[in-house]
């Protein structure tokens, strides 16, 4: 997982998921001030010896490559992911909640594999674990996911096309 670590980003639905995913690791990459907890949630699950914090990293795209799926489980509106638009940028197999912005970036099943529940703001980590245990049980799956989501981000979310945009919208308001 990538960013700060508070509690609307879902670290602690990554943790308490990855109790029902043996064998697995959780790389958490950021920091934030909801680590003490994360730590601790992790030992109480027994799970801190899979949980690895890697603190603020300079180099995202490197750590990002080095993961075998990407968990974006934020329990809030998120507008726009960066770290879901990098992840798509590197074909990444994606995990993500179907919530906010990320409903809008992400299908489920064609660009990514999306949770969804009754509640989005408290997920079900089994559910969340299924999700993931089956991009690790199925790596052409990723790979296929991950793929479509490239083309996805290149259709739609490189810097060039993002700027065209933008300057469409300023010429539509200043346009006589």
């Amino acid at each position: 997982m990538f960013g700060r670590l508070v509690w609307v980003k879902g670290q602690d639905l990554a943790i308490r998921s990855l109790e029902h995913i043996p064998g697995a690791h959780l790389h958490l990459f950021g920091e934030g001030p909801f680590e003490g907890e994360l730590k601790l949630l992790a030992k109480s699950l027994s799970v801190a010896d899979r949980t690895h914090f890697h603190g603020h990293i300079t180099n995202v795209a490197d750590a990002m490559a080095s993961v075998d799926v990407v968990l974006i489980p934020s329990i809030w509106r998120e507008a726009f992911g960066f770290t879901a638009v990098e992840a798509m940028s590197l074909a990444k197999p994606i995990v993500a909640n179907n919530y906010g912005g990320l409903s809008e970036i992400f299908t489920h099943n064609q660009t990514a594999l999306l949770f969804k529940s009754p509640n989005p703001e408290d997920p079900d980590p089994k559910k969340v674990a299924q999700l993931i245990k089956k991009l690790l049980n199925d790596p052409s799956l990723g790979t296929k996911l991950g793929q479509a989501a490239q083309s996805h981000y290149e259709s739609n979310f490189t810097v060039p096309l993002m700027v065209d945009r933008i300057e469409a919208a300023y010429s539509k308001i200043i346009a006589p």
